[in-house]
């Protein structure tokens, strides 16, 4: 029952974040934020691809915790 609220809470606020996405962005624009609409995301992941082998991440735990992260956003 819990874990049912839980995942019941995650998408609610996912969905409310996404809801309010396009005011927020209309919003920093007003107030002069030049907001990128279309990246170029093959280049930003070139440019940070060296970063997961940071000392940072070498530790194990932390190494397998990045490669859970880095497969969930593929």
């Amino acid at each position: 029952m819990i874990t049912g609220a839980m995942l019941e809470a995650a998408r609610f606020q996912r969905k409310d974040n996404r809801d309010k996405d396009g005011a927020r962005l209309k919003l920093l624009k007003d107030k002069g934020m030049i907001v990128e609409e279309h990246p170029d995301i093959a280049s930003f992941r070139a440019r940070v691809a060296d970063l997961k082998d940071m000392e940072l991440f070498r530790e194990p735990k932390v190494h397998s915790l990045l490669l859970k992260i880095l497969e969930a956003t593929r």
